[in-house]
């Protein structure tokens, strides 16, 4: 009679073929989720930093603007990155 739980000693079972490629689908589509978020937000983070900048007449507040854009580009190249 064969146990209906496995014993801890038991290797686990391989995924199938299907199974991994649903999962790396899923991995995928969650890398590629989390990179436009990520450009989303930085985008409003420099619009807004250019924004209130402008209107304060803050010199440093549209500094840390053009930073942040350096902060963008780098989420521009992951989102092209995972994308392939």
């Amino acid at each position: 009679m064969t146990p209906k739980n496995p014993s801890p000693a038991d290797p686990p079972r391989p995924l199938d073929r299907k199974m991994a490629e649903a999962l790396a689908r899923e991995a995928g589509a969650r890398k590629i989720s989390v990179a436009r978020l990520s450009i989303l937000s930085n985008s409003f983070l420099i619009l807004l930093k250019v924004v209130v900048g402008s209107l304060s007449g803050s010199v440093s507040i549209v500094a840390d603007a053009l930073h942040s854009g350096a902060d963008l580009l780098a989420a521009l190249v992951a989102f092209f990155t995972v994308r392939q």
